[in-house]
């Protein structure tokens, strides 16, 4: 009878040390896993309205955050030595609508053991400045004009806002504008520049209704103005030599476009058809084709596509090194036509530029990508005689020297081995980075060994990409795959973002690389690799 009171103390004796060795308390083994919010705000991050929390917890957890539906939005695990994270409360650039956002965090066992309801009002833009700035060929002779607008507000609003497009709910077949990315947050006061290409806006001392949208269409605020022609757009002057007359154009310097997309970080992909889907510079597309084409009649189609890629050919041959650029930089369209004082460019630049031009023609082209060069390709149905199709139907189009005319290849480009054809089709065009181009690695935890790993996956297409599987996984050098876990992505529009968290166990006795891969219709479009190696034995 005198030995139960000792094994009783002794088994407390071993619970605690074991409690204490796997980095819990006693009381987690008593009570459960604590937990307490400390604070929380709502932030923006990488587009993608989301809650940052300050918390303290006595164990591992799980947090995960649901939307007004009750479906899950996005999850995070966290150990011990983190007391913050942030997780998304809608999908991208998405508007957060009333009703209860719900947090919940779990512990190992994937008990609820803390939960909390968030309804927000949405935001609320308030306006402090307005500018307005005009543009119309030919002194305010022409139907069309461009208009563009800069706002200064304030979002006294509980989320963030995310201005995409302005409308004339008042002019008949008015088309909406564009606004260069941005985001306002709570209490913060921001500028949102937008411009719009169009006809038939009255410039009267009527006043002009807009309408500021997100990307589903809801109004953010509504503004009247009267129009007032002050303050013009200056213009960027061209002339160039085509069959030995000259030609001139005037075009309108957006610096509101052009400091956005020279700002833009480039993304490490090889299909550079991704500098000419971006849809924000649509408008001005339309309005440099417009130009470059106006009073002109060509009775071929020959004809046209070498005039206008004339017009690229005598701008100015600017090299990366000259930019102090050590890599390949590619440029969006803007960015080649504003450089300098009359424009230039290189190789990948010039052809961006000429494809898309032409792809605003309505031709099919294809970017070509050779060794240490690029060029385009145009399919037309006439063959010209002097010239055979160089690639899949695609006659070569030199975008970097003077007079070359549709079909001619230069001679080191006849025989190129490394070429590579992107064409300009409604076709989507995905790629996925790490956050902070990082994996996180966690050892000797309640899960074992593994990576976690959180991926933003965009589409920089112009169509829809259904059935996106990504998949993290362990690579040996046989290219043998171990631990994989995948999600699928349904559909993913053009233009949007979404994030997935994967973690991946590290094998045993095996040397691998960490990989994340996305498949569409069983082709890796995209991957990641780390640098680090893994073993474990």
């Amino acid at each position: 009878m005198q030995k139960k009171p000792i094994f009783i103390a002794y088994a407390i004796c071993v619970v605690f040390i074991i409690s204490i060795f796997s980095g819990c308390i006693l009381e987690d083994l008593i009570f459960g896993t604590s937990f307490t919010l400390e604070s929380w705000e709502i932030i923006d991050y990488e587009g993608f309205p989301a809650i940052n929390l300050s918390f303290t917890a006595s164990n591992n957890i799980y947090i995960k955050t649901y939307d007004i539906y009750g479906d899950l939005i996005d999850e995070d695990i966290v150990f011990l030595d983190r007391n913050t994270t942030f997780l998304n409360l809608a999908h991208y650039k998405e508007f957060l609508y009333s009703g209860p956002y719900n947090l919940k965090v779990f512990d190992t066992n994937e008990k609820v053991i803390f939960e909390k309801s968030f309804i927000f009002e949405g935001p609320k833009l308030s306006l402090l400045t307005f500018n307005q700035y005009w543009w119309q060929p030919d002194i305010w002779k022409e139907d069309y004009v461009l208009l563009a607008i800069t706002f200064d507000v304030i979002n006294n609003g509980d989320t963030p806002a995310y201005p995409f497009s302005i409308g004339f709910p008042e002019i008949a077949n008015a088309k909406d504008g564009n606004v260069i990315p941005t985001v306002i947050l709570p209490g913060e006061i921001k500028k949102i520049s937008c411009y719009t290409y169009q006809e038939d806006i009255d410039y009267s001392t009527q006043p002009i209704k807009i309408t500021v949208k997100d990307d589903s269409g809801k109004i953010l605020f509504n503004y009247s103005f009267i129009g007032n022609h002050e303050n013009i757009v200056s213009s960027r002057q061209f002339q160039w030599i085509f069959n030995g007359r000259q030609y001139r154009l005037s075009i309108p310097y957006i610096d509101l476009l052009y400091d956005y997309y020279s700002k833009l970080e480039r993304t490490p992909v090889e299909d550079y058809t991704l500098y000419v889907f971006d849809t924000l510079d649509e408008d001005f597309t339309n309005l440099l084709v417009e130009r470059i084409m106006y009073g002109k009649s060509f009775d071929e189609d020959v004809e046209k596509i070498n005039f206008a890629v004339s017009f690229v050919q005598n701008l100015d041959y600017v090299s990366d090194d000259e930019k102090g650029e050590k890599l390949e930089y590619p440029r969006y369209p803007i960015e080649t036509l504003y450089e300098g004082n009359s424009g230039g460019g290189d190789c990948e630049d010039k052809a961006i530029l000429t494809a898309s031009i032409l792809h605003n023609l309505g031709y099919d082209v294809a970017l070509l990508r050779l060794t240490n060069h690029m060029a385009v390709g145009v399919n037309i149905e006439k063959n010209l005689s002097a010239y055979e199709r160089y690639v899949d139907n695609y006659y070569f189009l030199e975008t970097t020297t003077k007079y070359q005319q549709l079909g001619y290849i230069p001679t080191e480009y006849k025989n190129d081995k490394n070429l590579t054809v992107f064409p300009l089709n409604l076709r989507p065009l995905i790629y996925h980075h790490w956050d902070n181009g990082t994996i996180s690695i966690f050892k000797n935890t309640f899960l074992g060994d593994f990576v976690k790993v959180k991926i933003y996956v965009k589409n920089f297409g112009i169509a829809a990409a259904e059935n996106v599987t990504i998949t993290a996984g362990f690579f040996s050098e046989s290219g043998t795959l171990f631990n994989a876990k995948s999600k699928i992505i349904n559909i993913l529009e053009p233009q949007k973002t979404e994030k997935i968290m994967l973690i991946s166990t590290i094998p045993d006795d095996v040397i691998t690389v960490f990989k994340t891969i996305l498949i569409i219709n069983g082709e890796i479009v995209d991957e990641q690799k780390s640098s680090s190696i893994f073993t474990k034995e």
